[in-house]
């Protein structure tokens, strides 16, 4: 199980790296929803459920995001009901402090997703998403998570470079 659970994570490195260098930022949003549903898989293989559960419930919140049209689903609130459900699946599988890490991520990724701001976004992703994953990552044994971080990170940094810090603003 612990070979398919990285063969998995693998291929959810590969995807949400690919996120980063799209320049809309509602594709890179998308990118990163289909990310979070592997990696939501990857961490349950690993017997990481705090952090499983709670990448299927990013995910939600990412297509809620995406999917804008109707008022409900912009509905700013969102990001204060999708932080609650989190809060609350942490306390229900609480296994010890290492369940507040993918809490605290998630917490953050939704509240700077909802700026709907591809600079916030990646601003958030390099400076304190990922260091945070990748000290989350190595405690569970996740070797593609580390990785990703720190592809990530790169892929970030590219993205500036690529398109420039001010070209990356809003949707």
């Amino acid at each position: 199980m612990f070979l398919i659970a990285q063969v998995i994570g693998w291929i959810g490195t590969v995807v949400n790296t690919a996120a980063f260098q799209i320049k809309n930022t509602k594709g890179m949003i998308l990118m990163q929803a289909l990310a979070g549903v592997i990696f939501g898989t990857h961490y349950l293989l690993l017997g990481a459920v705090t952090a499983g559960l709670i990448q299927f419930i990013f995910t939600i919140n990412i297509l809620l995001l995406s999917a804008n049209t109707d008022d409900w689903k912009s509905w700013k609130g969102w990001k204060w009901v999708i932080s609650g459900i989190v809060v609350v699946i942490s306390a229900v599988t609480w296994s010890g402090i290492l369940s507040i890490i993918p809490c605290a991520c998630s917490i953050i990724a939704t509240i700077t997703n909802w700026s709907r701001n591809g600079r916030t976004i990646r601003m958030y992703r390099l400076l304190v998403l990922s260091p945070l994953w990748i000290f989350y990552d190595i405690l569970v044994h996740s070797y593609p998570g580390i990785v990703l971080e720190l592809i990530a990170m790169g892929s970030v940094i590219v993205s500036f470079v690529r398109y420039g810090v001010r070209e990356l603003s809003e949707a």
